[in-house]
């Protein structure tokens, strides 16, 4: 298993299987998204980890057939934003996992005030 995948599921084991449709029933659908995503999580990494490997060795083939300077010059730019690009969608994965624990609690906690 590759490392991000390995790195999102050990992640997702920290994430509480508590039902949020016992805080609020208007939020049950949260739990339904959870519950798919967490089943559904580890092939989803699986066939963008592929692609983007796929992608990367493309970027990477480039580069080395590339005869003159400045089209050197672009392929390079292009693997310096697949990595940037990488490293965002890794992020934002994880702050919504982040988030569709923490938005429920908000939720419980203004409409009971």
């Amino acid at each position: 298993m590759g490392g991000l995948s390995l790195f999102c599921c050990s992640m997702l084991r920290l994430i509480s299987p508590a039902s949020l449709g016992a805080v609020n029933p208007n939020l049950s659908w949260v739990d339904e998204f959870k519950t798919t995503m967490k089943d559904n999580i580890g092939w989803i990494l699986v066939f963008l980890a592929a692609g983007a490997a796929m992608y990367g060795i493309y970027l990477g083939i480039n580069l080395a057939r590339m005869d003159k300077e400045e089209k050197a010059l672009e392929a390079k730019k292009r693997i310096v934003n697949f990595f940037i690009g990488l490293a965002i969608l890794v992020a934002l994965g994880l702050i919504m996992f982040l988030l569709l624990e923490v938005v429920p609690t908000w939720f419980d906690n203004t409409s009971s005030s």
